[in-house]
């Protein structure tokens, strides 16, 4: 019976420690997208932008407050350096 409580308790420390290297943080802050022609303002739309951090991912969910039609997402793979954008990655290139 000891034997299989320190077995259980083993796994459970293994678990647990899996689990925190993938912590998250999480940032949400108002952004404006203001689009001009000929010097004047033609449209400002208030976002709510919303970051998610893990270990290996960013995720950007920008939603608007004025028409949902209008909410985008992307994410940024890390270990990759990869921007995940509509379902097409781009990957981070060097120029010379």
């Amino acid at each position: 019976m000891r034997n299989f409580l320190s077995i259980i308790s083993l796994i459970l420390i293994c678990i647990s420690c899996s689990n925190s290297s993938k912590q998250k943080s999480a940032i949400t802050e108002r952004r404006f997208l203001c689009g001009f022609s000929n010097d004047s303002l033609k449209i400002r739309t208030e976002y709510t932008l919303t970051k998610i951090t893990t270990d290996s991912i960013i995720k950007f969910d920008y939603s608007s407050r004025a028409d949902s039609s209008r909410n985008f997402n992307f994410e940024f793979k890390k270990h990759r350096n990869e921007l995940i954008f509509a379902h097409t990655g781009y990957k981070k290139s060097e120029i010379n």
